[in-house]
């Protein structure tokens, strides 16, 4: 018998990656969205998608898309910088749509497998060392989007279905018109020396694909970090720096980094994760060539050309930042 899959939120960056992972499958998928234009737009390259337009709290909307489904894979949530700027919505669409979300599927007939995105923030702002984050650590609430992802993850362990939570580490677009000079700003409060994990949106996919299909046994109440493994493993000069410089802009000196621990950081366990959902797959190498072919050449040597003036604006924005 064919599995349904519905995605929340596929028409995001990972999103998008998951329902081509999906597409591979023998699984029949439906998909969970706002209706703005632009996933109305993204939803024309799914045409064997079917997709419901509604908000995680609308409880009618969530349990119409529920009808014939199987398993989530649950991907809608208010991230940083927004998570932090209006709490109130990260709360809202974060808590309360999962909450929704999870009474829904309490309620349904069929859907009682939930595969749960959720983050190592909730394991605390950086922590200056080479130790691996395991999935075993205490929580460490550190600001509005850690909370509201602990708060998930406690009320899906506390629920009544089958459920599979991933945390992931750091997922950069590869999409170089998704960033911009205060997405860079804001990225150097990862301390110089802290320890970033790099994951490819493709490979988090593959891993949430994986989970969404795999036996019962393996998967059920189980909490997995998610990450890239060896390539993807660097110190937070080391990855700004190297993103930086594939945009033309160059590195930044390390005194304009946040120096007390101000943002998620370390490297997972993600060893363990792969051994099961055999994700891994790109380096943090090809994810660089990927974002310098999407920028393509004009912008690039755009970018090179007035560097320093980028590079100035950007010191002064994080000594604002970073105080």
């Amino acid at each position: 018998m064919t599995t349904t899959i519905l995605v929340t939120g596929a028409c995001g960056n990972i999103g998008q990656n998951v329902l081509k992972s999906l597409s591979s499958s023998d699984c029949a998928v439906k998909v969970l969205d706002l209706g703005t234009p632009n996933n109305k737009a993204v939803a024309q390259a799914y045409p064997d998608v079917e997709f419901f337009w509604a908000d995680i709290n609308d409880k009618e909307g969530v349990a119409k898309a529920l009808q014939g489904v199987d398993t989530v894979i649950h991907l809608i949530g208010i991230i940083p910088p927004l998570s932090e700027s209006n709490p109130a919505l990260a709360h809202k669409v974060n808590v309360e749509g999962t909450r929704t979300l999870v009474e829904a599927m309490e309620a349904s007939s069929t859907a009682k497998r939930l595969v749960f995105t959720s983050s190592f923030a909730v394991l605390g702002i950086g922590n200056g060392t080479n130790r691996i984050h395991t999935a075993d650590m205490p929580y460490k609430e550190s600001d509005t989007y850690s909370a509201t992802k602990i708060a998930c993850e406690k009320l899906i362990h506390q629920s009544d279905l089958v459920w599979t939570i991933l945390r992931l580490a750091a997922i950069p677009n590869v999409d170089p018109s998704a960033h911009n000079i205060k997405d860079m700003a804001l990225s150097l409060k990862i301390g110089p020396k802290d320890f970033v994990e790099f994951c490819h949106a493709r490979d988090v996919a593959k891993a949430l694909t994986s989970a969404a299909v795999l036996d019962e046994a393996q998967a059920k109440g189980k909490t997995f970090m998610i990450g890239g493994g060896d390539g993807c493993r660097f110190t937070g000069y080391e990855f700004t720096s190297k993103l930086f410089t594939t945009a033309g802009v160059g590195a930044i000196s390390e005194r304009f980094y946040a120096q007390e621990p101000s943002f998620y950081a370390g490297w997972v366990d993600s060893e363990s994760s792969n051994a099961i959902l055999d994700y891994q797959g790109t380096t943090f190498d090809d994810f660089l060539l990927e974002f310098r072919q999407g920028l393509g050449t004009p912008k690039y040597l755009g970018a090179r050309l007035v560097a320093p003036i980028i590079r100035l604006v950007l010191m002064i924005m994080a000594k604002r930042i970073n105080g």
